[in-house]
């Protein structure tokens, strides 16, 4: 409800319940931010659910992977922020090195997103593919050039993907 009706703030949000439903919401913020917290194992189930359900209208998946720059390229060897898991990667459509993290996506040819995947901006594509595909509905996969090489056509094919 938060994300539908487009509120940033979970304060704001506790706030707007309180008024909206105020008998039924005595507890404080903090136990608020709790609960909402505790959801996350049944929003995932939700989406998993809601994954296989929606996936199986469509044969096709595609993945691809997009640069999450934290800074700009001057400052790429001197940043601290995140230094324990963020690294230097290419980017190969803008030919430039950036720091920061990749975002592998898989989605159905009607833009629903089926999994993704978070790595660190070194990480070539073909690594984090299998992690993208698992338990994907989707018997064929696309990808872009990032994903070429017989070894992953391999693991592909024995996983049950074209």
């Amino acid at each position: 409800l938060q994300m539908t009706t487009n509120m940033q703030s979970q304060r704001k949000f506790f706030a707007w319940a309180k008024l909206f439903i105020p008998n039924q919401v005595t507890f404080d913020r903090t136990r608020f931010n709790r609960r909402a917290h505790q959801l996350l194992p049944v929003i995932m189930a939700l989406r998993h659910g809601l994954t296989q359900e929606y996936a199986q209208t469509g044969q096709i998946a595609i993945i691809d992977s997009l640069p999450n720059p934290l800074c700009q390229k001057v400052r790429n060897k001197r940043v601290k922020i995140f230094s324990e898991i963020a690294d230097i990667g290419y980017n190969a459509t803008k030919t430039m090195y950036f720091y920061g993290f990749k975002t592998h996506v898989a989605v159905t040819t009607t833009g629903y997103i089926l999994n993704y995947d978070i790595t660190p901006a070194s990480v070539h594509d073909t690594k984090a593919a299998s992690t993208l595909i698992d338990g994907c509905p989707c018997p064929f996969v696309l990808g872009d050039v990032g994903y070429v090489g017989q070894s992953l056509k391999e693991e592909f094919a024995q996983l049950g993907y074209d």
